[in-house]
């Protein structure tokens, strides 16, 4: 993943960790955006500073969960002028991938019947059974 994903992180942390102007340190590009970020940062109140400064590292484990590119991650001011730290942020965990290779053959149906512990009637079609352990599985039956 690009290393330059977590810019704005680093200036949003900067800005909260560093106050006054004590920007000699950085590059020109680095100036330049801190700059921009710092005017807008500038801006904020005391209380909204604590909320950005907090916010940050959940947005930044968002757009990392996500894959997000970095062209979609919007700049620190502009995401401090957007009050995008007030944004509440769900990261839902990745799905684990399930097998589903046992769905195309009777011999893998009985065997997943067998393994989650459904049982037909005796009288099930293959495709019933199928259907019961999708069910079991919460796996949208078609």
């Amino acid at each position: 993943m690009n290393s330059g994903l977590f810019i704005h992180a680093k200036l949003i942390k900067q800005l909260h960790e560093s106050p006054g102007n004590d920007l000699q340190k950085h590059s020109n590009l680095w100036l330049q955006k801190l700059a921009a970020a710092r005017k807008s940062w500038e801006k904020l109140s005391a209380e909204q500073q604590l909320m950005a400064a907090k916010a940050i590292n959940t947005h930044c484990e968002y757009w990392k969960v996500k894959e997000v590119e970095l062209e979609f991650i919007p700049h620190a001011s502009t995401w401090l002028k957007g009050e995008r730290y007030e944004d509440e942020i769900v990261i839902e965990p990745k799905k684990e991938k399930i097998d589903k290779k046992w769905m195309f053959s009777n011999n893998g149906i009985e065997t997943k019947a067998r393994e989650l512990g459904v049982f037909g009637t005796g009288y099930d079609s293959y495709d019933s059974l199928k259907q019961k352990c999708m069910r079991k599985l919460n796996i949208a039956v078609v």
